[in-house]
Parts: C-alpha cells; structure tokens; sequence
C-alpha cells in the first residue's frame, strides 16, 4: 500500500523501464543516447528522465466490484480459481484500493472507518502509487537473477525447470511470498495511521507479530514439510512475473486503447449484459499484476520454456527502448491479426553485449548460449526499434 509519507499532490513521474536496467546501456552510470523514431532526433538524456510517463499507474478510482467479476471470469477461463487463486486475487486488489479487508477482519464499519483515515492520511490521491510498489517489489527479486545473467547463469531457471516440485513452487510464491510482502505493507500502513492518530496499536502489533512467527515456522519446514516451498523454486517465479510484467506495463501496451478495445470486445462477448460498467484500465493493471501468473503457470507446467544466451563479440552492440522486452512473434508480424496464445518468444537484450531470448522454440532446446554475427545483431536491434512506443536507447551515439 502507498508509503504514508507520499502525499501526492500533482502529477506521479513513473518509470515504465528499471533505471537500474537503462544504467547497463548508459557510459556514466548517468546519461543515455536516444534517439525519437518518429523525428529521428537523437539526444542525450539522464537515465532518471529516461522512459519517464506520468501518471501511467495512477488508478483514477477503485477496482469495482464489476472489474473484479470481469477480472476473476477471465483469470477462470482455462482453468477454474480455487479458493488459494481467490485469495491471492483479493489481496492484490485489497492492495490496490487500499482496502483491509483481505488482510484483517475488521467488519464492515472498521472498514470504512480505515478507508477513510487512508484517505484524510494520505490525501486524495491515496491510489496513485500502489502500483509502483508493487513493480519496485518485482524488480527488487529480479536484480540477483538479473545480476546472474549478466554472468551467463541461467541455471535457476534452466537446471531448475523440470523439477518435479518446480510448479508447486512456483504457485507456493505468490501464496507465500508476495502475500507477505502485501500484509507487511499494510500493517506498516495500518501501525502508522493508528499512531498518527493516538489510536490503540496492541492488536496490530500482535497480528503483525503473528504473521512473522508464522512465516518464520513455515521457513523453518522449507524443504520439509513443504518440499516445493524453497527459493530454488520461488526464483522462476520472480523471474517470469518480471519479464511479463515489464513486458505489459510500459506506455505501448499499458496505455494502449486497442488493448482496452481488446478487452472490451471480450466482455461485450461475454458478458453482453454488463456493457458499458467496467473499467477496462483498472482491468489491465490485474492482468499485469495477476494474469501474468496465472500465464506463468502454463509455462511451468509444460515445461518447454527456457533461457537462451545471445552474445555479440562483432563490435556489433545490442540497443534497447521504452518497449524494452518484446515478443518477436508480434515484432515480426507483417499485418495486424490476432496472435494465437502460444505464439510467444521473449527477447530482451540485457546490456550492449548480450541478450536473452525466452522460448519454447526446438530449435534452442539444447542450446545455451549462440554468438551472433553482426547482421544478426542489427535483425534484433531492428526488431526493439519496430517495437518501440516512441525511443530507442544506446550505450554509443547512433551516427555511429
């Protein structure tokens, strides 16, 4: 939930790409070469300015209880939600509006009585940077696999895939990790506002005391009476929500009216007796958050997926955008059509000299790492400008 301390007044500068990414494709950790497709200017531009949009998180208002009905029916659409999926479905949107009630039950008065010191503590703009939290959350997990990447280690995917624990695992991380990491949040939120406002604090600190020996026995079986329940496996999760979501969650796909059309054509198909109620942005922000696992599992579970190294060691340099992961499927499309659900293939170029490719493509089955020549190197460099919104990025000027 929104750090107290964010009282947003004016407009939320949001990075839709990591800076912590764009410094690989900087050469002083400060500065980046861009260049606008659409003009063909190129500048330089500070990597805290880069691939910077404001207000793109920021929910105008609740997730209702219309976009959850829309949200749980297309998350159920393959596979039927258990109670553990409606769970989790409820705390990511109990995060989102700032709401106690997946986290503690307070009734329905001490509810709202919460919700509205949420909002007199924060002030009115108490939704805009849940969102943000929960992409700091992702990316923070996804740095020590990023950093193992870098090194060429794809071996807490690739070696861990096929474990016969590895989909127990990976549901077990959204129930065990993610959910602590939303009830922390609000019991910091709920402990501050209670003391801002000379409320009695025992109970909060006793249920938050709580959930830590309880999280802190369940560590202790790690590997005992959960066997699936280990970081080994907790780590293809982090890495799949992240590459998904930062997939999703840039300008192009994220404030994308044919993507609000697509979803608005699916509701009118099936749920033509609802039209006009649902709010299609709030609607994207779960299929980021949540329909990217539910994605995820379908990957784990068939077990096809895996990491591919792609070096350059020609002078040829990989670049990167605003739309920095891309499906090469999509890059590759010479007309508009619907793609089918499993034509997916992540490419995302790391730093200058290498890249990885996502894929359930035969032909990498076996491979680790391919060296591209320099014409293969300038094909993927023109697939992220195609796929671009508006910028491509550089490590080296581009009139070079």
């Amino acid at each position: 939930m929104v750090s107290p301390t964010a009282k947003d007044k004016g407009t939320i500068r949001s990075h839709s790409v990591w800076r912590f990414y764009l410094q690989q494709f900087s050469p002083d950790d400060r500065m980046i070469f861009a260049l606008d497709v659409e003009t063909s200017r190129e500048y330089r531009v500070s990597i805290k300015d880069a691939s910077v949009c404001k207000d793109i998180y920021f929910l105008e208002q609740e997730l209702s209880e219309n976009d959850v009905f829309f949200i749980k029916r297309l998350a159920g659409k393959n596979y039927p939600l258990d109670e553990r999926d409606e769970k989790n479905i409820d705390e990511i949107i109990g995060f989102l509006n700032n709401d106690p009630s997946p986290f503690m039950d307070m009734g329905e008065e001490g509810r709202k009585f919460f919700k509205s010191k949420i909002r007199e503590y924060i002030g009115d703009n108490a939704l805009r940077r849940n969102q943000e939290e929960l992409f700091t959350y992702y990316e923070n997990n996804f740095i020590p696999l990023y950093e193992k990447l870098l090194k060429k280690d794809s071996s807490f995917y690739n070696e861990v895939i096929n474990d016969k624990n590895a989909l127990l695992g990976y549901m077990a991380a959204l129930g065990f990790k993610t959910s602590n990491f939303l009830h922390s949040k609000f019991f910091d939120l709920l402990q501050r506002i209670q003391s801002e406002y000379g409320m009695d604090i025992t109970n909060t600190i006793k249920a938050r005391e709580g959930l830590k020996n309880g999280l802190k026995k369940m560590e202790e079986d790690l590997g005992g009476e959960f066997p699936f329940a280990q970081e080994r496996y907790f780590s293809i999760y982090y890495f799949i929500i992240f590459i998904l979501s930062q997939y999703l969650r840039t300008r192009k796909h994220f404030q994308n009216d044919q993507m609000y059309d697509a979803l608005e054509r699916n509701a009118e198909e099936n749920f033509p007796q609802y039209k006009g109620i649902f709010n299609y942005k709030n609607i994207m922000a779960m299929i980021v958050h949540y329909q990217t696992y539910r994605i995820g599992v379908n990957f784990v579970d068939e077990k096809k997926f895996r990491i591919v190294f792609l070096e350059t060691n020609t002078g040829a340099k990989f670049i990167t955008s605003d739309q920095p992961i891309i499906n090469t499927y999509a890059a590759l499309q010479t007309e508009k059509a619907a793609l089918a659900h499993h034509e997916l293939e992540f490419y995302y170029p790391l730093s200058p000299d290498l890249a990885i490719l996502f894929t359930d493509r035969d032909c990498y089955k076996d491979a680790h790492t391919l060296t591209l020549d320099k014409q293969s190197v300038d094909a993927y460099n023109d697939l992220i400008k195609k796929s671009c919104l508006k910028t491509i990025y550089s490590k080296y000027p581009f009139s070079n």
